[in-house]
């Protein structure tokens, strides 16, 4: 890879939405936080353990009518892109840090119990709204802990979720003895 000496027009694409099935009895209102949760349907966010969020309900979807069953219905979900979030206590220090799930309307700046990843926030506007970026598909709930030594600035970190190397970011600046979580 040769490192840049000019400005480069990069290529991007604009994902679409994506359906996924719904948990049974819930109802989500359009606009909600949602998270897969760990038989892999649609519900609103909350900090619970297993739970992976995997974006913002493109629409109001009601699993409680008589018959409901769960995957019975599906939600379009939006990901791939920044949201404005409700928060508390966030300054411009939160920009860069990462945000995460408190319920299907709310992210938190720092750790909860159960530390649900959103995206990190990547604008600040007030100490309650924030910007969050939402990775396409979701945040993935892997951690991964390397030393400066194995990664360098501007080193794409990958994982093997799902069978395949996704993309979760590219590194920032890197300290010695430095940790990374994502």
């Amino acid at each position: 890879m040769t490192v840049l000496s000019a400005d480069v027009n990069s290529e991007s694409k604009v994902l679409g939405l994506t359906a996924y099935p719904v948990a049974d009895n819930v109802l989500i209102y359009k606009g909600a936080l949602l998270v897969a949760d760990t038989l892999g349907y649609a519900r609103p966010a909350s900090d619970t353990a297993g739970y992976t969020v995997i974006g913002i309900a493109h629409e109001q979807v009601d699993n409680t009518i008589v018959g409901h069953a769960a995957g019975g219905l599906s939600v379009r979900v939006r990901s791939g892109r920044n949201e404005l979030m409700v928060t508390s206590g966030a300054t411009q220090a939160s920009v860069g840090a990462m945000a995460y799930v408190t319920d299907d309307a709310t992210v938190a700046t720092s750790g909860t119990a159960n530390a649900i990843l959103v995206g990190p926030v990547t604008k600040y506007v007030s100490a309650t709204s924030v910007w969050v970026n939402i990775p396409f598909g979701g945040q993935a709930t892997a951690t991964i802990a390397t030393t400066s030594a194995s990664l360098t600035t501007g080193a794409i970190i990958t994982t093997g979720i799902t069978g395949s190397d996704s993309v979760l970011g590219i590194a920032g600046q890197v300290s010695q003895g430095a940790t990374s979580a994502g």
